[in-house]
């Protein structure tokens, strides 16, 4: 059975990030199975997870990976994971992508992502950006999801509209279209 980790690195945004971090796992035989690399202001943050060939000690990995976030000035978190054997998992349901524009202030991701929980929703990703100019800025929220089958459509609109309008922002929501392999 294969070790895998899970890693969190995030630090200020410089030139070389992923290569110093891709090169530490690449030199301890690693492979990097999922991955999100992100700039986020001035910070850049990644989450990998990583499998240890079964030769290779797990401390020697954690080791290397450390000195090269501490080379860089980056956070590093790392923690093993138990059966987190690669599958190929299908989602339930159908997949569907929403986006949310309007003007910036508390409570949009939560009282989005709560309507979604409610409805049984699976969120898969999520990215948000304020976008525009200092005196007009945007934020902009993506989510990609999958709906239960069962959800009717037309009633989870109603309410999609509701908390659009509750927040003052614009919520449009659009069928996924993943390719099928």
């Amino acid at each position: 059975m294969k070790t895998n980790l899970a890693v969190s690195i995030i630090g200020k945004d410089q030139t070389g990030i992923v290569a110093e971090i891709s090169k530490a796992l690449f030199e301890t035989g690693c492979n990097i199975e999922d991955s999100a690399m992100t700039l986020l202001r001035s910070e850049f943050a990644m989450i990998l997870i990583i499998s240890i060939p079964a030769a290779m000690r797990q401390s020697a990995v954690i080791d290397r990976l450390t000195a090269a976030a501490g080379k860089m000035k980056l956070s590093c978190f790392i923690r093993p994971l138990k059966n987190a054997e690669h599958t190929v998992e299908k989602q339930k349901g159908k997949p569907w992508v929403l986006s949310v524009y309007g003007a910036d202030k508390p409570g949009i991701v939560h009282a989005v992502t709560a309507l979604l929980a409610k409805q049984n929703i699976n969120i898969t990703n999520v990215q948000t950006k304020i976008i525009g100019t200092k005196n007009k800025p945007v934020y902009c929220m993506f989510l990609e999801s999958f709906f239960p089958a069962k959800l009717s459509l037309a009633p989870f609109k109603s309410k999609l509209s509701a908390t659009a309008a509750r927040l003052n922002v614009t919520i449009s929501i659009n069928a996924a279209d993943y390719p099928t392999l």
